[in-house]
């Protein structure tokens, strides 16, 4: 097996959370689960022995949370630290076909791996990849950034690089820790044979003129802090990165349509979006509020 610990963070979990950390679980010499105070815990009671669970009193934030795991697994001694959601399913034999020929890329000092996303909602696959020009090898691709479910980080790019920006509390970490790796030399690899099932917020199908448009269905209190963090990674990384950022923009303005054409509370949500936009200019950072 390989030197790899896993971390995953729980908040009111639904589904079957006991069967994504037993998959988990199984292939990792440690599993972390860090639980942002969830009002049920029993599914905590029966997980298995290596699973070493450590409950925050209060939500502190998928990044304060992320951070606990990690460090532990640092201080553990591990090579290869591993961080998901808690709705993420990986297959049974995902670390061995994530990680069997990455040390063969000798010119490359990997910082994460990634695999590719398969939706159950849309039934869509999402890469990050941009097709042969991004070949480092047969089975990885080189990326910009990626989602932090599912990631695999190298410990010797966390001891460099640092752990996650707890000042962001949720959302777009995936997107600075990467910018942040690469702009300290470390490579973002995809790897383009292993598939783990992933959601992205609470996708719905739509129509649009015999489109099939995929809306996240995100809540109010995400779209702030979306809106905020994109800011801040923006006027962080823009000179690093800026065909990056222009292209993230784009997504975004892409996003706030389709909640403006499809989702519920669009008024609350775009209001959300307009004062994540000013404290992000601003640099208010932390929780909403405080």
């Amino acid at each position: 097996m390989h030197s790899i610990a896993s971390v995953i963070v729980t908040f009111n979990p639904e589904g079957n959370i006991a069967e994504n950390i037993r998959r988990i679980s199984g292939q990792s010499l440690e599993v972390f689960v860090i639980d942002n105070n969830s009002e049920d815990a029993n599914f905590m009671d029966s997980l298995p022995k290596n699973c070493k669970i450590i409950r925050c009193k209060e939500n502190i934030g998928l990044a304060s949370a992320l951070n606990i795991g990690v460090l532990n697994a640092i201080a553990a001694g591990h090579e290869w630290v591993a961080t998901f959601d808690q709705d993420s399913l990986v297959p049974e034999d995902y670390f061995d076909r994530m990680l069997c020929d990455a040390k063969s890329i000798k010119r490359l000092s990997i910082g994460i791996l990634s695999p590719l996303y398969f939706n159950p909602v849309s039934g869509g696959v999402k890469s990050f990849s941009h097709g042969e020009k991004s070949k480092v090898s047969e089975k990885y691709n080189i990326v910009k950034v990626t989602m932090t479910s599912g990631s695999i980080m190298s410990s010797d790019a966390i001891k460099h690089c640092g752990v996650f920006d707890d000042r962001m509390f949720i959302d777009q970490l995936d997107n600075e820790i990467c910018l942040r790796y690469r702009r300290s030399g470390y490579s973002i690899l995809e790897n383009q044979e292993v598939m783990i099932q992933h959601s992205v917020g609470e996708v719905s199908v739509k129509r649009f003129m015999n489109i099939r448009l995929h809306p996240s269905n995100h809540n109010a209190f995400r779209r702030y802090y979306i809106a905020r963090n994109r800011i801040y990674v923006y006027k962080r990384y823009l000179l690093f990165d800026p065909m990056w950022a222009i292209l993230d923009a784009g997504a975004w303005v892409r996003e706030t349509v389709k909640v403006v054409v499809f989702e519920s509370e669009k008024k609350i949500k775009i209001l959300n979006t307009l004062l994540g936009i000013r404290d992000g200019f601003m640099g208010r950072m932390g929780p909403k509020g405080k």
